[in-house]
């Protein structure tokens, strides 16, 4: 069983790339990635001294499927991870956040497979242990502002989709530098000639500061940072900065309204420096000679 299993991992592994000369059949790849996950979510396997291991080569190997050239294989190595996942979450929920984990710090982690891992850390990061979390932000936020610098399109609207599920669980234990750093990042991003990297960023961004220890505060810092974009006089930025500081404002705006109710008087929504310094910039853009902006 562990001879097929190690096997079924090189068959995957070589196959992810599109470019990769081999003769494997689809059939094979498919077979490939049912044996994966049929050795370790069976019985057989569940007292073997190294089963820790084996399970490591089970979700690389799954993982390097989703990044198969065939979407029918790619679709059922995802389905067999999360069988595996479904299956030992229970048993081995620590090995499996970690894999997940390194597979998101791994440089040369393909996209398809870095969405997927992603997407499933995210899904089970609710249940990281107490005593494990600070551990899990130490190691994760350098790859995550690693992810972040990506221009990727798919990456980052899966980043988006994730961002909250992660911050909602891991955010209070995030130090001053390490929110700071992950703003100043999406910021990055928010000048991005992609509309969904913009957006993606934006989001993230909002995310970020919900999920923080002082939401408020890393708010109007979010806000106030924004204004550090945009040049004076404000012609001299593009398009593409003005689009997505606008954006941003928009939805830092809304989230002000949401944490109102509970922190300051609803009438407040952000100190009056602040509120001017916005609507004279508002009012400028009003001229601005591109009527997207």
């Amino acid at each position: 069983m562990v001879d097929k299993m190690l096997k079924a991992f090189e068959l995957l592994k070589s196959t992810a790339d599109p470019s990769a000369d081999s003769a494997a059949k689809k059939k094979d790849r498919l077979q490939a990635a049912d044996t994966l996950a049929d050795a370790v979510t069976g019985t057989a396997l569940r007292q073997h001294p190294d089963f820790q291991k084996l399970l490591a080569v089970a979700v690389a190997g799954l993982l390097a499927g989703c990044s198969d050239h065939d979407s029918d294989v790619r679709l059922h190595a995802d389905e067999n991870l999360n069988r595996t996942i479904v299956t030992l979450q229970e048993t081995h929920l620590l090995r499996l956040q970690v894999e997940l984990y390194k597979a998101i710090k791994k440089e040369d982690t393909k996209p398809k497979s870095l969405r997927a891992a992603l997407s499933k850390f995210a899904d089970l990061s609710h249940l990281v242990k107490p005593m494990k979390k600070a551990v899990f932000v130490s190691s994760l936020l350098p790859s995550m502002t690693r992810v972040i610098r990506l221009n990727d399109d798919s990456v980052q609207e899966t980043l988006s989709a994730c961002i909250g599920k992660i911050c909602d669980s891991l955010g209070l234990f995030f130090s001053d530098i390490d929110t700071q750093n992950l703003l100043a990042a999406f910021l990055d991003n928010l000048t991005s000639s992609s509309t969904v990297i913009r957006r993606t960023a934006a989001d993230c961004a909002i995310a970020v500061c919900k999920g923080s220890r002082q939401p408020y505060r890393y708010m109007t810092v979010l806000s106030n940072s924004l204004f550090s974009l945009v040049p004076t006089p404000f012609r001299q930025a593009s398009d593409e900065v003005l689009l997505g500081v606008l954006l941003c404002f928009r939805k830092v705006l809304t989230s002000f309204q949401d944490l109102l109710g509970s922190v300051t008087p609803r009438k407040i929504v952000m100190d009056n420096p602040s509120t001017e310094r916005l609507l004279d910039l508002l009012l400028e853009m009003l001229l601005h000679d591109n009527h997207t902006s």
